[in-house]
């Protein structure tokens, strides 16, 4: 039996198929790649990392009241965040007692290590003609447990043109140094409510304006 030949347009068909189908390869590896593409770019450029939390406050006896008391606590004092730190007269002396934890209970904290650090910015209020008002921070002393030792603050002016001098104004910074002219900070672990508790005396009369002194704290998550 003889086969027929294929003719001119059999091989016009069957040579469009043959492109239609490389065709719709070429279509669908590029979506793919393009997807694989944009996850992958997804995943480098959205990187969201845990936010810390870090609270101010103090430590006080629970109210019924404000709700802070329960049975297993009413002997015991508990966190409470505030937004503002009141000074107190103690011996004659003006001084600002407060902590810095980080959450705000034994069930809110964050998971992640902090290195924190103390700063005081303080208004143009504080200067006094002739000098700025000094601060002292009392911390554990490393010579003797047990007992504190008290550093005063260095002070340097608020730079113009700073992200601080655009958010307090005109002022000034206090900061703590050690003996190598280094801040302190402290560490606050994570994984479990952890915070430490300063205080901050200041010679003279404690400042008649609220805003006039204002704890700054810098945490750093600190990289496994």
């Amino acid at each position: 039996m003889n086969q027929r030949k294929p003719t001119k347009q059999q091989w016009y068909s069957l040579g469009l198929a043959v492109l239609l189908c490389m065709a719709c390869l070429v279509i669908s590896t590029g979506t793919a790649y393009g997807r694989y593409r944009k996850e992958r770019e997804t995943q480098v450029t959205f990187v969201v990392r845990e936010s810390q939390q870090i609270a101010l406050g103090t430590f006080r006896a629970p109210t019924q009241e404000d709700g802070t008391q329960t049975d297993a606590q009413a002997d015991t004092e508990v966190f409470v965040p505030a937004d503002t730190l009141g000074w107190e007269t103690v011996n004659g002396s003006s001084q600002l007692t407060f902590t810095v934890a980080n959450g705000t209970s034994e069930t809110a904290f964050s998971q992640m290590d902090q290195r924190i650090t103390i700063r005081i910015i303080g208004t143009l209020g504080l200067w006094t003609g002739m000098e700025t008002v000094k601060l002292h921070l009392q911390i554990p002393s490393a010579a003797d447990p047990g007992t504190t030792e008290t550093i005063q603050a260095a002070v340097t002016p608020i730079a113009e043109g700073t992200a601080l001098y655009h958010t307090h104004g005109p002022g000034w910074v206090y900061s703590f140094l050690n003996a190598e002219e280094e801040e302190l900070f402290w560490t606050l672990p994570g994984g479990e409510f952890s915070y430490v508790t300063l205080t901050i005396s200041m010679d003279g009369e404690a400042p008649q304006e609220d805003a006039a002194l204002q704890p700054q704290v810098i945490a750093e998550v600190i990289a496994e």
